[in-house]
């Protein structure tokens, strides 16, 4: 004699978040930003999205198969201290979850050199409240810093000119 046991709600659970899951993979593997989110217990990337291809030129396993320590190597030197503030206020930062933290760096794009990059980032918490993990999404913000650059010496040059008409 056997018990017979009705599973159809866990089936249904299971599969409502198999449905759930594959439509967020979907969103992060098609968004034309990079997402990630990195271990902070290995210090190496879970995920990385396949537009990291378009952003800083390296696939999302290149990515994957180095850790934090490397990443860090590509960021430019005047820029290291800030990332390390930031990611320090998030870590520290109370509650269960940490509010998303933008910071703009620039970072060694394989090919074409420094980038500006903007990184909105948060940290993840296990339910004792322990960051595990932080994870943003990130955008080339190179031609917009480099519009603003122009801008502003633009502006430099005409109040230079409008200084000396006044001489």
């Amino acid at each position: 004699r056997g018990i017979a046991i009705d599973i159809t709600e866990r089936r249904q659970a299971e599969e409502a978040l198999r449905e759930s899951e594959e439509k967020f993979r979907n969103v992060l593997d098609n968004s034309l930003d990079m997402s990630y989110q990195l271990n902070l217990d290995t210090g190496r990337y879970d995920y990385v999205s396949p537009s990291s291809v378009e952003q800083i030129g390296y696939t999302p396993e290149e990515v994957m198969s180095h850790g934090f320590d490397t990443a860090l190597s590509f960021i430019h030197p005047d820029d290291l201290q800030l990332l390390a503030e930031n990611i320090g206020r998030l870590i520290t930062a109370n509650g269960s979850s940490s509010p998303a933290r933008r910071v703009e760096y620039r970072l060694k794009h394989k090919v074409l050199g420094y980038r500006w990059f903007s990184d909105s980032r948060s940290i993840r918490r296990d339910e004792d409240g322990r960051p595990i993990a932080v994870v943003g999404t990130m955008r080339d913000i190179t031609e917009s810093k480099l519009a603003e650059e122009a801008l502003r010496q633009s502006e430099e040059k005409f109040r230079n000119v409008l200084d000396s008409s006044l001489d």
